[in-house]
């Protein structure tokens, strides 16, 4: 597949994720009209029109500079898990999308979410600047990314009524 003006970054062997993701931010940022950088694992499961929605909560929440969308599996490690996972197990993707799981909000602060699937406005990368690679090849860059945003006074938060798999 191709993808319309994406750059590939090419490493020769694994130099970890942050080491990844700021590879990508820099080259990202170079665009100085650019508005959001998105982060995305090669084996996630997302709904359609996934992007243009993340895209319209960031637009409409610009105290949100961090966005996740709800992993199935997070839900299944809430309140009720024997409950949930039941009932998770049973729906599809997409109609767990199509009816938002009950919720009314399309997105709610949190303290922070995991790197799998989070689209950062640019201007917060910028402020913030790259991943902390000392985390090693599978840390907590992602969790350390979403602290240095809130502590620049930027909201972490997910899309409550989009879901992906992962």
């Amino acid at each position: 597949n191709q993808v319309k003006n994406a750059t590939v970054i090419r490493f020769k062997e694994n130099q970890g994720v942050a080491k990844g993701k700021n590879a990508g931010l820099q080259e990202a940022l170079k665009n100085s009209s650019l508005q959001y950088v998105v982060f995305l694992d090669n084996d996630v499961i997302l709904p359609e029109r996934w992007l243009a929605k993340m895209r319209e909560i960031m637009d409409t929440h610009p105290d949100v500079g961090i966005l996740s969308p709800i992993s199935r599996l997070s839900l299944m490690q809430s309140k009720q898990p024997d409950t949930i996972a039941k009932y998770l197990m049973r729906v599809s993707l997409t109609e767990l999308n199509n009816t938002g799981f009950g919720r009314s909000s399309d997105c709610d602060s949190t303290d922070m979410v995991d790197g799998t699937c989070i689209m950062v406005r640019a201007s917060v990368a910028r402020k913030i600047g790259l991943f902390d690679e000392s985390f090693g090849l599978y840390g907590s860059e992602d969790l350390d990314y979403c602290f240095r945003s809130r502590k620049e006074g930027f909201q972490v938060a997910k899309a409550s009524k989009m879901f992906f798999e992962h």
